[in-house]
């Protein structure tokens, strides 16, 4: 079920509505390591830096 939320995530235009849809996902997932692979490989797609970092954060 996640990785489906995840994959049409990435496909979004903005960064910014990515970001935030990847993070309210991560948010509902069990916090476990992996989900926090899943969310790292997401990471890959986005191309802003500044929102990558953003979401690299929540991971840590």
């Amino acid at each position: 079920m996640y990785t489906a939320l995840i994959s049409a995530a990435t496909k979004m235009d903005s960064d910014f509505e990515m970001v935030s849809t990847l993070l309210a996902i991560y948010d509902s997932m069990p916090q476990d390591d992996t989900s926090k692979n899943l969310m790292k490989d997401a990471a890959d797609s986005i191309s802003s830096d500044f929102e990558r970092q953003k979401l690299l954060r929540k991971l840590q």
